[in-house]
């Protein structure tokens, strides 16, 4: 008799198989099952096309079988084959279901199978089961819900029938062998669950403790998230754990004593480079222009003593810079309005730039240079930029659009969209305070959001940006829309 075994094989293999592996290379490590010296199947992912049938087939042979969940997956995985067969092992199912099919095979028969053979070609690479448990009642009751274990207890006795043998002196659970697989009291929850049913369990009122104070920060940085998506950022969140590139200093950084990684053993005293990493990973992954910013904290040493800083990070490469600068003005105008002077940055150990001084706020627009790129694998013709806030300096600040602090208007806003013509020399903040100075009405909030800024020529832009007229008494008027008009006319 031709022997069937199952093996890994040693080299890579030419493989019929049927769907979408026909003529597939397989490559080495792949468990498959063979017929003497001829592979016959990828168990549990694909048969072969020896083994189809077609209308001169006259012998055929039935394989009843198990196969090991993460081996299957392992396989399917490797040959980018996703199977209906590989669906079903993928999730583990129980070897006696094997037995299961063969008796009704030899039903299906007519009682014809030679049950001496099982023994013979039977055998399972998993391992045995739990076949009992001690029920916890009151674990399971109080999980179920508030009803208490007089309500709940001969319920649960009641389902624990089906599952097996339940002894209820000792709460002893013997499962019959279609259940083996459970082996905590928790995967038993949530098989009463699905036999009592979702809508016999009592609905219960979560109590939740809640702080009617207003948290202005917290509505702060989800307006900055909400400016970062305008642009076309991507928010991620990195791990504070870096390495040494990742660092712009390691003279007072924090260096962990028993790191999870020896390749990361400091805690990140700046968010760009940790984005940078992340800007790699997408490049690999196949995106032309990732554009990623980040709200998280920072940490170094100051007199001895950890200081944490939280800070607004963007990441992006362009060759235009008109996007940084419209990004640092819009940042600019949210978070302190006021005017500010630009200092050139020279002494960054990873690029060069500019730093935007307002009175409560600090923001760094860098260029990336070529050394932070070929050590962070980014190739070179790619231009870089980072922008840095450090939102932590100006203490309590306030966004300029919400300085006012009301509740939402129960009138229509008046929204407008522009497209204008500036000076190049006409910063966003001007812009904004020239067209908000003419609403000095105390019932009236004129908001004013920048989106892209681009070059024209040397002496002009194109800025592009969203008008919005909050009337707190009435619906604004075509008074207003005209007032708004006649600001606006000027740039176009």
């Amino acid at each position: 008799m031709t022997q069937w075994t199952i093996k890994s094989l040693t080299t890579q293999t030419k493989f019929a198989g049927l769907g979408g592996l026909k003529n597939t290379a397989l490559p080495v490590d792949a468990r498959v099952l063979l017929c003497g010296e001829q592979i016959l199947a990828v168990p549990g992912v694909s048969g072969g096309s020896q083994t189809a049938l077609d209308s001169n087939s006259s012998t055929i042979i039935l394989e009843v079988a198990n196969f090991d969940a993460q081996e299957v997956a392992r396989n399917s995985f490797r040959l980018g084959y996703r199977s209906d067969a590989s669906k079903i092992y993928a999730e583990d199912p129980s070897p006696d279901l094997t037995k299961l099919m063969i008796v009704r095979l030899n039903q299906e028969l007519g009682n014809s199978f030679d049950w001496s053979l099982i023994s013979r070609y039977t055998k399972t690479d998993q391992k045995p089961k739990v076949n009992s448990i001690k029920v916890d009642l009151n674990h399971l009751s109080r999980k179920l819900d508030n009803q208490g274990l007089e309500h709940w207890q001969p319920i649960i006795e009641a389902k624990l029938a089906f599952l097996g043998n339940y002894n209820s002196k000792t709460q002893i659970l013997t499962f019959n062998r279609f259940y083996q697989a459970i082996s905590t009291q928790d995967n038993l929850l949530c098989e009463i669950i699905r036999m009592v049913g979702f809508n016999a369990l009592a609905p219960q009122n979560l109590e939740l403790s809640t702080n009617p104070s207003y948290n202005k920060q917290y509505d702060n940085l989800n307006l900055l998230r909400t400016c970062a998506t305008k642009f076309g950022f991507d928010e991620v969140i990195t791990r504070p754990f870096v390495s040494k590139k990742a660092m712009i200093s390691t003279d007072n950084s924090i260096q962990l004593l028993n790191p999870y990684s020896d390749l990361e053993p400091y805690v990140r005293d700046n968010l760009g480079l940790s984005l940078l990493d992340i800007y790699q990973k997408n490049l690999v992954k196949g995106e032309k222009q990732p554009r990623l910013f980040e709200i998280n904290q920072t940490y170094s040493l100051q007199n001895n003593q950890p200081k944490n800083t939280t800070e607004f990070s963007f990441v992006w490469d362009s060759t235009n810079p008109y996007l940084g600068t419209t990004l640092v003005q819009a940042i600019g105008g949210l978070c302190d309005g006021g005017d500010y002077k630009t200092e050139p940055i020279e002494a960054v150990s990873f690029g060069v730039g500019y730093k935007y001084v307002y009175k409560n706020l600090n923001i760094s627009l860098i260029q990336i240079t070529n050394r932070v790129k070929k050590d962070f694998d980014i190739p070179l013709n790619r231009t870089i930029w980072i922008i840095s806030v450090d939102l932590s300096q100006g203490g309590d600040w306030d966004l300029k659009t919400y300085k006012r602090f009301r509740d939402m208007s129960d009138y229509p806003v008046l929204s407008r969209d522009y497209s204008l013509t500036i000076p190049k020399l006409l910063s966003y903040t001007d812009l904004v305070n020239s067209i908000q100075s003419s609403y000095t009405e105390s019932d009236k909030i004129i908001s004013v959001r920048g989106n892209e800024r681009f070059e024209v020529d040397q002496t002009t832009d194109k800025l592009n940006i969203t008008v919005r007229v909050t009337d707190y008494k009435t619906t604004p008027t075509k008074q207003d829309l005209d007032t708004l008009e006649q600001l606006i006319s000027e740039y176009q």
